[in-house]
């Protein structure tokens, strides 16, 4: 008796067939968006995650990485060996640092009485006029303020020529670059000439025209770079030939080694002084230099300094 029942309530229940509203549907469909716009908010999101960490990680990696290197520091004494007028460092990129722009390096200097956060001087752009006189052996600036590419006709227009001698010469630097000497020019007006003209010769007075060339660009460098405001750079190596001063980007690439020049002219920063330096690039590390000045110095013209 039982197993007739059974039989028949088994066979009621496969009988039955499901039926959807109208309403089902619309629930159905609407729960199908609802996961497909949740799906897409969390895929985006994970991407700008992904993004971010990858950003932040590039960022990091140049913070810890990126660099400059001091090399060495130098400075140059006074005429009367009491105080320091300039401080010389030489500087490359640390090992593995990405290509750096010296446009945005800070060098902040202080001996414990003053204090500065100097940047690069590039108002020098694009020529700089000094004059050689071979008859005192000294360099001096026809201007205070840096000339355009003006000829050897046009050079009497900016100075004087009633205080130009067969024994002056009128330099023109047009680069910073140690390795591109043969791109300054140097001109001569002998008595006998009634305009400058390009000076060829192998020496100009006791020395050799590199050398006069050379010297020219050290003190050009030496005075374009103001006391407290800014710094300024010779190149003494750039295999890349990435560093060039006649565009706004000053990048400086592995391999290149600087020499940075800092005026303390005024701050009489005297022997047994302690000098507190930091290089201060966009990103990465800043670099750190601290020493004393010597007990004495001597009467030297140049002491090492580390």
């Amino acid at each position: 008796m039982v197993r007739p029942l059974v039989d028949g309530f088994r066979r009621f229940i496969a009988s039955q067939r499901a039926e959807s509203g109208m309403g089902a549907l619309l629930i159905f469909i609407a729960s199908i968006l609802v996961a497909a716009v949740a799906a897409g908010v969390i895929i985006q999101s994970t991407y700008m995650a992904q993004q971010r960490a990858q950003s932040t990680a590039e960022l990091s990696i140049q913070d810890v990485s990126d660099g400059w290197k001091i090399l060495s520091v130098e400075g140059e004494v006074n005429e009367t060996g009491t105080a320091l007028t300039h401080i010389y460092l030489k500087i490359a990129l640390h090992a593995g640092s990405y290509p750096l722009d010296l446009n945005h390096t800070v060098i902040e200097i202080t001996d414990g009485t003053h204090e500065a956060n100097l940047y690069l001087n590039t108002s020098w752009k694009p020529y700089i006029y000094v004059v050689y006189s071979t008859k005192n052996n000294t360099f001096y600036d026809i201007t205070e303020t840096p000339k355009g590419n003006l000829d050897a006709s046009e050079l009497d227009t900016i100075y004087d020529p009633a205080h130009y001698t067969e024994n002056d010469y009128v330099i023109k630097i047009s680069t910073f670059h140690i390795d591109k000497l043969d791109e300054i020019m140097v001109y001569n007006k002998s008595e006998s000439e009634s305009k400058w003209q390009v000076y060829n010769g192998n020496t100009i007075g006791n020395y050799p025209t590199e050398q006069i060339k050379l010297n020219a660009l050290i003190y050009a460098a030496k005075h374009y770079a103001r006391p407290g405001i800014s710094y300024t750079v010779v190149v003494i190596r750039d295999p890349l030939n990435d560093y060039d001063e006649h565009t706004p980007n000053r990048v400086v690439t592995q391999g290149a080694v600087l020499k940075l020049f800092i005026n303390v002219t005024g701050w009489n920063i005297e022997p047994q002084t302690h000098v507190t330096i930091k290089l201060m690039p966009k990103h990465g590390v800043p670099t750190l230099e601290e020493f004393w000045t010597p007990p004495t110095y001597a009467r030297q013209s140049y002491i090492s300094l580390t």
